[in-house]
Order: structure tokens, then sequence, then C-alpha cells
């Protein structure tokens, strides 16, 4: 015996109630799958193996007597304050002890130095004008982090970079770049010794490369030092 006693309302039998029943069922299935169907639909992050930043150094006056003026420029994939990160030091070198003059690159791990190397030539700025011009690159490749300098240029050391005196290859587990920051390279470099006779010190560019080539570039002057303002005609002296 059928256990259904009720009368069925004759409406609901209707073609016509049915086909909108079964529209608005269909509606309501749409929007439950449809989060997914644009989850399906996100791009995928570019991966990014190669940083480059452009600096410039305008100094003026340099003295060697006083070993001045000494910078300092950091960069690199990670905070310098917990993680690795490279420095790079124009007329001195800090390890394994001072010396004066020359060019040298350092990588640290947080407060551990990895590895460092001196550019073979170890002049000291004493130029009444030098203008350096020079680009940091960290890059993986082959299962390694590069840090290197390439594309110097100066008075004092004349052009400098591109070779294996002034380029740290380590040992990586990272398999992208994306979470580069070009801030912390401003906030941690730095005109350590004789501020007063760097008119400034300012990066011009950085760059983003994935494998397929440039992918993103950052052309706002960045400065970490600037004792006067810029004179567009400015460069290298006669």
């Amino acid at each position: 015996m059928n256990a259904f006693h009720g009368h069925l309302n004759p409406s609901l039998t209707h073609p016509y109630v049915r086909a909108t029943c079964l529209f608005a069922a269909s509606a309501l299935l749409a929007l439950i799958v449809q989060p997914a169907a644009y989850a399906q639909e996100e791009e995928t992050p570019p991966v990014i193996i190669r940083v480059e930043e452009d600096w410039e150094l305008a100094v003026a006056a340099p003295d060697a007597e006083a070993d001045v003026p000494q910078i300092v420029c950091v960069f690199g994939p990670a905070d310098p304050d917990t993680d690795t990160h490279a420095v790079f030091e124009l007329n001195h070198a800090s390890l394994p002890s001072f010396s004066d003059g020359g060019m040298q690159l350092q990588c640290w791990w947080y407060n551990y130095v990895l590895a460092y190397r001196n550019h073979e030539h170890h002049g000291e700025m004493e130029a009444s004008v030098d203008y350096v011009t020079y680009t940091t690159v960290t890059e993986l490749h082959d299962d390694h982090l590069h840090l290197e300098i390439v594309n110097g240029n100066s008075i004092t050391w004349g052009t400098f970079g591109g070779g294996s005196s002034l380029r740290i290859l380590l040992n990586t587990w990272r398999e992208n770049l994306n979470n580069y920051d070009a801030d912390h390279s401003i906030e941690h470099s730095r005109v350590a010794f004789g501020a007063n006779r760097v008119n400034r010190f300012v990066r011009r560019e950085v760059r983003f490369y994935t494998a397929d080539g440039l992918h993103e570039t950052i052309e706002e002057d960045a400065y970490v030092h600037q004792l006067v303002v810029d004179n567009v005609g400015e460069g290298p002296a006669e």
C-alpha cells in the first residue's frame, strides 16, 4: 500500500513549474562550483630567477690619507637581518681585517660570513671627482645562487665586474627569487665613513627576469645618500 496519504498539488506537476525548478537547481549548482572554476583559471605566478640593480655613486674630493669615503652596498635574495645576503664594499675591505682601497664582495648568512672575494685592483679613490656605476646581480642557475658585480666603471678602478673576483657562488635550496625585496638594498646600504665627500649614492633601476627574459622593471630612483641636488649634466671628469 502506498504510504503517501495526501494529495499532490496539481500545479507542481505542470510542465512550466518543472522547467522553472530545473532552472533554479542548475543556477544554484553553478554558484557552488563557480569558485572552483575561477581558481583553476588563476594565472600561475612568474618564476623570477634573476634580479639586477643599477647603482650610481658620485664622489667629490676623496681623501686617500683618511681612507674616505667608504661605501657599503647590500643586496641579495633575503632580509639581511635574518638570512642570506651580499655586501659590496668600495674603497675599502673589512675581511679578514680592514684594508684601505679596492673593492670586496662578501656573502653572509645573518651574522655569519660564508665567503668573500677581493677585486684585483687595490687602488684608493684620490681623483678630485669620481663617478662610479655598477650593477649587482642575484641569480639562480644550475642549483647555485650567484651573487655578482657586473658592468662596473669608475675613474679610480676603470672597468670592473663580470669576473670571478667579484662573483660568489653558493649551493642553494631556492627555486625562485619571487620573494626578493629590493627595499632591503636601500635600507641596509650606506656611506660608512666620509659621507660629506659623497654627493649621491643612488639606485637607478631594478630589473626582474624569468627564464623567458625581462619580466618587470622598477625605474624609480632610490637614494641611500644625497648631499646635493642632482645635476643632470654631471658625469665623469675629463
